[in-house]
């Protein structure tokens, strides 16, 4: 878990997420437009996500911000919802 201004996100839904739609760290901060190294501190809470990355996070998954960050029980996220775009490419996986 980590902390933006003292409410606790829960980062565990978004590993979860990421893993389950078979989604690399590299490739979500390539949409991100972060290096690996960024978002890989990101993820594990030891930087924040802004909230433009936050909305473009559950845009991914194809939902809320709250559903990714602030929900305790985040559900079965279904593959062939997520939305990637790399080098302006949308892919639907």
């Amino acid at each position: 878990m980590g902390a933006v201004n003292n409410i606790n996100i829960n980062l565990d839904n978004l590993k979860r997420a990421r893993e389950k739609a078979e989604i690399s760290q590299k490739e979500v901060a390539d949409f991100l437009g972060v290096c690996k190294e960024t978002y890989r501190k990101k993820e594990n809470g030891k930087s924040e996500f802004s909230l433009k990355e936050a909305k473009k996070i559950a845009n991914l998954f194809d939902t809320k911000i709250e559903k990714i960050f602030f929900s305790r029980y985040f559900g079965m996220i279904e593959p062939q919802k997520v939305r990637l775009t790399i080098n302006n490419v949308r892919v639907k996986l």
